[in-house]
């Protein structure tokens, strides 16, 4: 459906409106609804939704017929999702745990709904000014980096990962993304088209992520007008060994390409090779791609300028190290 607030104007407890207690219909503001649009069809995916309570997102998924496991570190939280579920006759799995360290999937899409400064809800709650400081949104940036990085390894090879805050600060949202991004290069912008959002091509960022505003879809009657702050940006993970690691026209491998540092481990694939290179800070990093791509090799430099040797065939397994002196 289009983008547009409620065409009805009422009063009264939200409870006692019409169609609630049968689970026709649940609260959420216009500009909250788009992030999970964003991830399309998800018809018969696995959708991992992390930070998912009180579960608005959670059940535009599970109506959309994802298969959703929805996380929150919150109890309380989770029996409202619960409950929110129950209203809706929606199913979901749902997880009590740290989004930051929780292991399952992979997945074919993460939703991230981070915690934030909630900056961008001012004009429902005129408050925010006065109860957010600089030092809370240095902390939040701090998680939302942590979540971020561990969202993107729950991701299956060309999952989409979505992340979204309702916040107007840039260090919640496109400073998140960009470090992100920088952080890890199997991850790229799929960006987000003006028909995505009903054709609204000004809540769209050059770089073509949502940025919706407080003043965006203005109306006569500032009880229908409107939308929260909101930011999402979608990325796509590439598969595990992208055909763009070849030279142009490279039929007869093996060829050495060098590769970008730091964070390229991102890019190498999953499990036990990417957390070492993690762990012992690759740099350095010489890629050889052998004639097809499930055969490779990997040399990469620690921090301490020990050199660690791993081969593909099938898997990724330890040759060996040496030190700088014999390289």
């Amino acid at each position: 459906s289009d983008v547009c607030s409620s065409d009805l104007i009422a009063s009264g407890l939200v409870s006692q409106l019409p169609g609630f207690e049968e689970g026709a219909w649940w609260v959420q503001d216009a500009a909250a609804a788009l992030p999970a649009r964003l991830l399309g069809d998800v018809a018969g995916k696995t959708v991992a939704d992390l930070c998912a309570a009180p579960g608005g997102k959670t059940a535009q998924l599970a109506a959309g017929g994802a298969r959703v496991t929805a996380v929150d570190r919150s109890a309380a939280r989770l029996d409202r999702l619960r409950q929110n579920l129950a209203r809706l006759k929606l199913d979901a799995e749902i997880v009590k745990a740290d989004a930051t360290t929780w292991q399952a999937g992979p997945f074919d899409a993460v939703l991230v709904d981070a915690p934030c400064s909630a900056t961008g809800t001012i004009r429902r709650h005129p408050d925010i000014p006065w109860l957010k400081s600089e030092a809370d949104i240095v902390k939040l940036a701090a998680l939302q980096t942590r979540l971020l990085d561990h969202a993107s390894t729950l991701l299956k090879p060309g999952g989409t990962l979505v992340y979204c805050t309702c916040s107007l600060e840039p260090e919640e949202g496109e400073g998140a993304v960009a470090a992100l991004l920088a952080r890890d290069p199997s991850l790229r912008r799929r960006p987000i088209a003006p028909d995505e959002v009903a054709g609204h091509a000004e809540m769209l960022t050059v770089e073509g992520d949502l940025r919706t505003l407080p003043c965006h879809l203005p109306g006569a009657d500032p009880r229908l007008a409107g939308l929260d702050g909101v930011y999402a940006a979608r990325l796509v993970r590439e598969d595990d060994e992208p055909q763009s690691w070849r030279a142009e026209g490279d039929t007869n491998p093996p060829s050495v390409k060098p590769a970008p540092t730091p964070g390229f481990y991102g890019a190498l694939g999953y499990g036990k090779l990417r957390d070492e290179m993690k762990e012992k800070r690759a740099s350095h990093i010489i890629f050889v791609v052998r004639d097809d791509s499930s055969k490779a090799d990997l040399l990469f430099q620690t921090a301490d300028s020990t050199w660690v040797a791993y081969n593909r065939y099938g898997g990724w397994n330890l040759v060996g190290q040496f030190p700088a002196s014999l390289a």
